[in-house]
């Protein structure tokens, strides 16, 4: 395809989808309004449990009329993740393909037809849910594409999250 080994370029078309999904949950503000709602969550928690110490029961009354707030605010906190996943599910699936209802192969099955990498440690879900992660195992162009978007996506979380955290003690 780009003229690297293979492995490298299912790493680097696994990089590219992590980082178009990064940039995407990035522009619809997801990661920034999660953060407004939890800390909201934290103060509001605070004050509670404040006036549960000091047994103000009038203050606890007009806290429990925020309630109607925080269960709007909780539904947002459960509905803004799937924001993205409208936009990057499609895409997913057109890379790797969906063998169980449309049978379509996938741009990467079908690119790297026959492509088998070993690695140390085993995330299909029966070595996850029997907790042998540490296994090796061995992947075809599918199973190495999403290994690919899970390191490369928690990669891209992190400096994310260090980039904000760098501008906002720079301030604005």
């Amino acid at each position: 395809m780009f003229g690297l080994d293979s492995w490298a370029e299912i790493l680097f078309l696994s990089a590219a989808f992590s980082a178009a999904n990064t940039m995407l949950s990035r522009k619809l503000g997801i990661r920034r309004r999660m953060n407004e709602i939890q800390a909201e969550f934290k103060a509001y928690q605070k004050e509670v449990n404040e006036a549960l110490k000091a047994k103000d029961e009038k203050k606890l009354e007009r806290l429990s009329k925020n309630t109607e707030r925080t269960n709007a605010l909780m539904l947002e906190m459960t509905v803004m993740p799937w924001k993205s996943l409208l936009f990057s599910l499609p895409l997913f699936l057109l890379f790797t393909g969906d063998p169980w209802f449309t049978h379509y192969a996938g741009i990467i099955p079908s690119s790297f037809e026959g492509f088998s990498a070993s690695l140390p440690f085993d995330i299909h879900p029966e070595a996850v849910f029997s907790l042998r992660v540490f296994a090796p195992a061995t992947y075809g162009a599918r199973g190495y594409f999403i290994v690919g978007v899970i390191f490369t996506g928690i990669l891209l979380t992190f400096l994310e999250q260090k980039y904000d955290e760098r501008m906002a003690r720079k301030g604005p």
